[in-house]
């Protein structure tokens, strides 16, 4: 527990991570694209005639990850206020990562967060806000739900990312752990040097990291359970082991 990852807006869309970064965490997070919708179309037709674009470094990103037997996770902004919203949003995003010939191997993060801007740089809370609509616990559970279904039954891990005051706010703390315990895995940011405000899989410690020049934000596993995902029907800690044992080769009978 506490392995260093980072999650980064410019490994996704502005250079490739190299290999002396890669050597320095344990796992990488990234921003999978982009929807052609923006903020103003949230309850609107046009929210429902949009396109993703995946950003050019994440199948490089994670293959050499993979080469490093390190993982990948990715995460989606959404703006959906209710449930066959997120619904489309999530089926965009299946499509876009079906298409890719490397997969992320850590959860598939649902971004749903505040920033306090009502313009193009708004996060869902505001987004929703622009259009008339109070965000309620009632729309981020509808909104988790059907992420979490759409990205289940397409084969993906589940993951939601948002803020340690959001979560219990507006999630709601038994939310949060319910959907953990039916496979969702949680992300959340709290940028203090105690920890976070929730349990929590990975913790977001600092949105000013610095990863040999590259701005990133500090994150930090804090419940080990993330390690037992199975990409490929092992989980990720056997596969850690197994490079560091130098033992690729070895046959073993892994009872799963």
């Amino acid at each position: 527990m506490n392995e260093y990852g980072v999650d980064s807006l410019q490994l996704s869309a502005g250079q490739l991570i190299t290999q002396a970064q890669i050597d320095l965490i344990e796992f990488l997070i990234l921003k999978a694209g982009v929807y052609s919708s923006v903020p103003s179309d949230v309850n609107t037709s046009a929210f429902f005639n949009q396109t993703f674009t995946t950003f050019p470094y994440i199948i490089p990103s994670i293959q050499l990850m993979k080469s490093n037997n390190k993982p990948t996770g990715v995460y989606f902004f959404s703006y959906a206020w209710s449930y066959s919203a997120a619904q489309y949003e999530a089926t965009l995003a299946c499509d876009a990562m079906d298409a890719w010939s490397d997969k992320p191997d850590f959860p598939c993060f649902i971004d749903w967060e505040k920033t306090g801007y009502h313009d193009y740089r708004a996060g869902a809370y505001e987004a929703l806000e622009m259009a008339g609509i109070t965000p309620t616990a009632s729309i981020v559970h509808d909104v988790t739900q059907a992420w979490m279904d759409v990205l289940q039954s397409r084969g993906y891990i589940p993951g939601l990312y948002t803020g340690g005051s959001l979560a219990g706010d507006l999630f709601g703390d038994s939310f949060i752990q319910g959907k953990r315990a039916q496979g969702l895995y949680f992300w959340e940011a709290a940028y203090n040097n105690v920890g976070p405000m929730h349990d929590c899989d990975i913790w977001q410690k600092s949105d000013s990291g610095d990863l040999l020049g590259v701005v990133v934000d500090d994150d930090y596993v804090k419940d080990d359970r993330i390690w037992n995902i199975k990409p490929k029907g092992i989980p990720i800690w056997l596969k850690l082991y197994i490079a560091q044992r130098g033992e690729q080769n070895a046959k073993c009978t892994i009872l799963l």
